[in-house]
């Protein structure tokens, strides 16, 4: 591991453990583990629709409750709470497997748009495989920037509130609460279109 990159990962674990963060939407201690506390918190069955564009509606400001989750950070294992991020948006969640080809391609430009967007929120949700290859998955690919969270979703419950059945797919949330989803890599062009349509709104 570089040292940029340790020095990255202490400061995650520092920011873990004092409950103050530098990215938008703070970390959460909730007092249970993330699987009780997952276990706590009923699926969201959602019925999505698509527009005329291909983007897949699933919802307005009531769409909050599928963000009434919580997950560990990958590499401090702080309690991360959806309803906190869902609520200091404007967000782009995008669910990723280290396993998923596309998804090593689509990694280095979400950092990229990080980088560019730092008022924007990016939640990495990350799925089956294990703690150690999505640490490695976000070191290599260069996904540490302060506006990015990467999460763990063990047991796939996130992916279930949000129907999410493949990776890499991708849930913009703009400053109102709306909330789309787009199946398949946005790649660089569309992490740049996304962070317009979450900044200046879906509606």
């Amino acid at each position: 591991m570089k040292l940029s990159n340790k020095l990255m990962l202490l400061c995650i674990i520092a920011l873990g453990t004092t409950g103050c963060s530098a990215v938008r939407g703070e970390l959460v201690e909730t007092g249970m583990t993330s699987a009780e506390a997952s276990a706590t918190s009923p699926l969201v069955d959602l019925e999505p629709e698509a527009n005329e564009d291909g983007i897949i509606e699933i919802g307005s400001l009531a769409i909050s409750e599928p963000f009434a989750f919580t997950a560990p950070e990958i590499f401090s294992g702080a309690v991360v709470s959806g309803t906190e991020l869902y609520y200091n948006s404007p967000m782009i969640v995008t669910f990723v497997s280290p396993t998923c080809a596309v998804c090593i391609v689509e990694g280095p430009e979400i950092a990229q748009s990080a980088e560019d967007n730092p008022e924007v929120t990016f939640l990495v949700i990350h799925s089956g495989d294990t703690n150690e290859s999505y640490q490695d998955y976000a070191d290599t690919l260069g996904l540490y920037q302060e506006n990015v969270i990467h999460v763990e979703d063990e047991n796939g419950v996130i992916w279930k509130r949000f129907g999410i059945t493949s990776t890499p797919s991708s849930l913009l949330v703009d400053a109102d609460g709306r909330v789309s989803q787009s199946k398949g890599a946005l790649e660089l062009q569309g992490q740049e279109k996304a962070t317009e349509v979450v900044l200046t709104g879906l509606g």
